[in-house]
């Protein structure tokens, strides 16, 4: 499970890795992350959905999820999240899922 802070700048980094442990190379690629409340929900009804940054060199696996404070202000409670690998052929893959939460901060106060 991941856990976030409503109302806080999110920014999580993948590392993308085969099964031998080596890194998976994202040249050409396009990642998408999805949250949703429930797996039934459509895209459209998504609570965040991002296309993540493939960090330079693409061919070390690593991709940024991020979204600002704003995007992340209205969300509270129990969620779920998916990220797709669109590769340079067009072929879709789904290496990664989880529970997503979305706790209370405490602190709302910026200055």
């Amino acid at each position: 499970m991941i856990t976030v802070f409503r109302g806080d700048d999110l920014s999580l980094t993948f590392y993308f890795k085969d099964s031998a442990g080596t890194a998976i190379d994202l040249t050409g690629c396009t990642l998408f992350a999805t949250v949703k409340s429930s797996v039934e929900d459509t895209d459209a009804n998504a609570k965040l959905a991002k296309t993540m940054t493939i960090s330079t060199p693409a061919t070390a696996g690593i991709a940024t999820l991020e979204a600002t404070a704003t995007e992340m202000l209205y969300l509270r409670g129990q969620y779920i999240l998916d990220i797709q690998i669109k590769t340079a052929a067009g072929k879709i893959q789904t290496p990664f899922k989880s529970d997503f939460y979305v706790d209370e901060d405490v602190t709302i106060r910026t200055t």
